[in-house]
């Protein structure tokens, strides 16, 4: 069993780490607004990492997601490779400083292309992490249509509720790898 010494900077830090929670606490949402109303812009940058051929590799990309007054989104990810469009918008309420982020992104070519799904988490109004699932997407596949992706709204989710398309997309997509996004709202 290792021994924690004491050093003459534990009250300090001590006296911060309590100031940080007390403010967390008293200030609630203030230091995690997530208050935004529509119209906004989520831009940010980040890094995904993912697993190709048995090595993981990383790769920076570029974000920017609108939504409108009336719920319709847009957006892309993007890289000097190409980009991927935003297609759904999923969240759910502000909980413990933190809000659940689904995103679903298509990357289209001229003969095939990939469905991704961003399943995340938004820290604060600043970091957005979570998990990327794919598969190859299909015009008229099941999943493309339960999903709705022409719909191209925001839609609100509950942690006892998911829209039975997105539970099914959710359980086929295999995980591909995770991102880390840095980033913030403006109207």
């Amino acid at each position: 069993m290792k021994m924690i010494r004491k050093s003459s900077g534990w009250k300090s830090m001590l006296a911060l780490g309590l100031a940080f929670g007390l403010t967390a606490f008293a200030g609630g949402t203030a230091a995690f607004a997530q208050n935004v109303e529509p119209p906004f812009t989520w831009k940010g940058d980040g890094t995904a990492w993912f697993v190709n051929q048995g090595a993981v590799e990383s790769l920076s990309f570029k974000v920017q997601t609108r939504v409108e007054a009336d719920g319709t989104v847009s957006g892309e990810f993007s890289t000097d490779d190409g980009s991927a469009t935003v297609e759904r918008l999923y969240y759910g309420q502000v909980e413990n400083n933190s809000r659940k982020v689904i995103l679903v992104l298509t990357e289209k070519t001229d003969e095939d292309g990939i469905l991704y799904i961003l399943d995340g988490r938004l820290i604060g109004d600043n970091l957005l992490y979570g998990e990327v699932l794919i598969k190859k997407f299909e015009k008229d596949g099941e999943i493309e249509k339960g999903l709705y992706l022409g719909d191209k709204t925001a839609q609100e989710i509950y942690p006892d509720y998911l829209p039975s398309g997105l539970k099914k997309a959710l359980s086929t997509c295999r995980p591909a790898g995770c991102v880390k996004v840095s980033g913030g709202f403006s109207q």
